[in-house]
């Protein structure tokens, strides 16, 4: 039997680096939103583990090493055969990868018969990648320190989003050593929380910011550029980079607005995405 589970991407909607952690790592604050664009993983227990993702050698996937570190901590005799199909652009500021990790620990504690607590499993999601313990969850939340500890925040804000990709390839690791030399914005979280509560779109575009930005703009010029671009939409209300880049973010007043703003990106990677509850959705569960 095959099961199906579809892991969604992830829009930073505020980012904030708060200083620095111990093994070189960066404190953040940030604000995720989970969004209808998907990875696919098609599932089927197995001798062994075996993933399969076009671009990405095995030992190279964090959804490998989710499933080798799940088999490590619960015990357990087992393996899974994993097929990922990509919807979520690599190196994209969206939490591809982490994505798929996360829906591979969620989909393993669900075919083993949940040997792991929630709260368990988000632990072991973060030993994997800062954003795997959100993309476990989904929905709107704070996430602090590398990004694990998690807390739920109150999205009134549902606009259409344009997800744009500027021609380029900026790394997180490339990101945040070019913050620790050139800096960037820092926002103001509570603004944009008190926004987001009461569903303010000015407001939140007002206060909002990436810390990332000028970093990333420094590595990969086409940011910048493709920022401008969808500003000068007089449809879009505002547009700023998800996580590390080099995916850019057009806010619009609903889903009409974005697909009529789509044809001027035509080329590259371009979606019309919106606000979804939570990250991982079965299409064909296994049976409990």
């Amino acid at each position: 039997m095959e099961y199906i589970l579809q892991a969604s991407a992830k829009v930073n909607l505020f980012l904030d680096i708060t200083g620095g952690l111990p093994g070189g790592f960066h404190a953040v604050d940030t604000l995720m939103q989970s969004v209808d664009l998907y990875d696919t993983l098609f599932l089927r227990p197995a001798p062994g583990i075996r993933i399969d993702c076009p671009g990405v050698a095995q030992e190279q996937n964090t959804a490998f090493r989710a499933a080798r570190l799940f088999f490590a901590k619960s015990g357990l005799a087992g393996g899974i055969h994993a097929r990922i199909q990509k919807g979520i652009p690599f190196a994209s500021g969206m939490g591809g990868s982490s994505a798929d990790a996360a829906g591979l620990l969620f989909a393993l504690n669900e075919l083993f018969s949940r040997p792991f607590s929630p709260e368990v499993l988000s632990h072991l999601g973060a030993e994997i990648g800062s954003d795997v313990s959100f993309l476990l969850r989904g929905g709107c939340m704070r996430c602090r320190g590398r990004g694990e500890e998690l807390s739920p925040v109150p999205n009134a804000f549902s606009p259409a989003y344009l997800a744009v990709r500027a021609d380029g390839f900026v790394t997180a690791g490339q990101a945040y050593a070019a913050y620790d030399r050139v800096g960037g914005a820092h926002g103001d979280v509570d603004a944009v929380l008190a926004a987001l509560a009461q569903g303010d779109g000015e407001a939140f575009l007002a206060h909002t910011a990436n810390a990332l930005t000028d970093a990333c703009a420094a590595l990969c010029p086409a940011i910048p550029a493709t920022l401008s671009r969808l500003r000068e939409d007089p449809a879009c209300l505002g547009a700023f980079m998800t996580g590390s880049g080099s995916v850019c973010i057009g806010v619009y007043p609903d889903k009409d607005a974005a697909e009529a703003a789509r044809p001027r990106f035509a080329g590259g990677f371009c979606a019309v995405l919106q606000n979804t509850p939570r990250s991982l959705v079965w299409a064909i569960p296994p049976e409990m």
